[in-house]
């Protein structure tokens, strides 16, 4: 239940743009082992928006987009929101991409 509150956690304060702890708790989940890839791919995720915001490198958003990309069906519709504009922004292509005006963020 710890990570899952640490997902819900992470994008309520993305939603209400308190982005250092929003990224305190997505690298929380993305340094998860493994075998818990629903919660690193999460993490991964609300990274790269996180760095998209801050102006971080394109390459380090790539690099988290990359984690993402083959694991789509693991986020829940919020991340996924986030993230399929930068998919589309960093020239990724992806069978799902498509469905981001589904999203709205």
């Amino acid at each position: 239940y710890h990570r899952r509150a640490l997902l819900r956690m992470g994008e309520a304060f993305l939603n209400n743009k308190d982005i250092t702890r929003a990224e305190t708790c997505f690298e929380n989940l993305y340094d998860v082992e493994e075998a818990a890839r629903e919660f690193r791919v999460a993490g991964a995720a609300g990274l790269a928006y996180i760095a998209h915001l801050t102006g971080d490198p394109e390459p380090k958003v790539r690099m988290l987009l990359k984690v993402v990309e083959p694991e789509l069906d693991l986020l829940d519709e919020t991340l996924r929101g986030y993230v399929y504009p930068l998919m589309s922004d960093s020239g990724n292509d992806s069978k799902n991409v498509d469905d981001k005006s589904k999203f709205g963020k």
